[in-house]
């Protein structure tokens, strides 16, 4: 029990890691493939009674036997994480390419015409992320590299974005609004889903400045056979 419980933690750790709105499948496979060495690591210390990355397992008395059971565990963990990531169509090269291009691509090729075009190319890849600079990429420029780019970062790498709008669009439409029109629920949604922060200081103030001048214009309004003049003095 206490080893399941320690392997259950890792494998929960690494779902917390493979949700969030902002992941692309670069991410989730690269945070995948990562927990595929971790699990090299588990059996190593499993193998040299160590548990050191079982500390649930380690402090229980008397010092626990490590048995076949755990280490086939551990190994069957890793062959289903190798079969699911060994069937992935997006080659490896292909992603490697889209999250650091200036560092896959050949001298003569993007990095070269990236310094003649723009010397800070680099620098907003490492500051906005591949996708926020690859949005900005001049598409006649690089055809062909954007769209492999784009290609890569528009797939769903999960179901977390689906799975949030149905459980967002659940808390809206409820028993007691349950005759809302589609128009009004997409409305709803799209503001619950937002990641857009209106500036509440800024609005006040065009707020503000139309009242002022709506009130002014009531004041100067001319009222028929009323001159400007009088309008003004009155």
């Amino acid at each position: 029990m206490c080893f399941l419980a320690d392997l259950s933690k890792h494998l929960h750790n690494l779902n917390l890691g493979l949700q969030g709105r902002d992941k692309t499948v670069i991410d989730l496979v690269a945070q995948t493939r990562a927990f595929q060495v971790k699990l090299n690591m588990f059996a190593m210390d499993l193998i040299a009674g160590r548990m050191l990355h079982f500390p649930t397992l380690r402090k229980r008395n008397p010092p626990p036997k490590v048995t076949a059971a755990m280490t086939d565990l551990v190994a069957q963990l890793k062959e289903n994480f190798a079969s699911q990531l060994d069937g992935l169509a997006v080659p490896t090269e292909a992603m490697h390419f889209t999250k650091d291009p200036f560092a896959v691509v050949p001298e003569e090729n993007l990095s070269n015409r990236a310094k003649e075009s723009s010397l800070t190319m680099p620098q907003e890849l490492c500051a906005n992320g591949p996708a926020a600079f690859w949005s900005h990429v001049n598409v006649h420029q690089f055809p062909n590299l954007k769209k492999l780019a784009v290609t890569v970062l528009s797939m769903f790498g999960s179901t977390y974005v689906c799975e949030s709008s149905f459980s967002h669009m659940n808390a809206i439409k409820t028993n007691l609004r349950c005759s809302l029109h589609d128009s009004t629920l997409q409305n709803c949604l799209r503001i619950a889903l937002t990641t857009y922060e209106p500036n509440s200081v800024d609005m006040q103030q065009v707020e503000e400045s139309n009242t002022y001048y709506e009130q002014k214009h009531e004041c100067l309004s001319v009222r028929p056979g009323q001159s400007i003049n009088s309008a003004i003095s009155a």
